[in-house]
């Protein structure tokens, strides 16, 4: 395989598709913590081949560190899983890949980050994009309209448009 970053995203978008379908089949009739048992057996085999062919050791340096990811890793996974077996696909697909936003909000508070005007303006508009897109009724569904010009409004803002109230 060559280093080719776009290839490698796009295999990797295939591949969790892929596994995101798998597991939505299965979520009927195989319990929750049984198809993650599977999944993560699947993982260790495949990864520690990888470790062993690249010479990365097997013993970790940080081993409260590890324990820490791997147990956040776990929710993360219950927590997908669990949604691809309630939700529909593409709905459960749309809710895990607004991970980013939520990132950028737990920057603040676990990494000390300061959160400029802009940067806030565009959590807020993702936020009303979530709400917008997720399954079922929400007030802020029924005034869509509303919405959609607040975040129009928001966007041209924050990318220094100014506002044109002579119309």
């Amino acid at each position: 395989l060559q280093n080719n970053a776009r290839f490698l995203t796009i295999t990797a978008a295939f591949f969790f598709a892929g596994m995101a379908a798998c597991v939505k089949a299965v979520s009927a009739t195989i319990p929750l913590y049984e198809t993650i048992f599977f999944r993560s057996a699947i993982s260790v085999l495949l990864l520690g081949f990888l470790m062993k062919r690249h010479g990365v050791p097997f013993r970790p340096e940080h081993f409260p560190l590890l324990v820490t990811r791997s147990f956040s890793g776990f929710l993360a996974m219950s927590c997908n899983f669990y949604a691809l077996g309630h939700l529909a696909l593409g709905d459960a697909s749309m809710l895990v890949s607004t991970f980013p936003v939520f990132v950028a909000i737990l920057s603040f508070f676990f990494l000390g980050e300061r959160p400029t005007r802009k940067l806030f303006l565009w959590i807020l508009m993702a936020m009303a994009g979530i709400v917008g897109l997720s399954p079922g009724e929400t007030p802020m569904r029924t005034n869509w309209y509303c919405c959609r010009t607040w975040c129009s409004a928001a966007a041209q803002r924050s990318a220094g448009g100014e506002n044109d109230s002579s119309s």
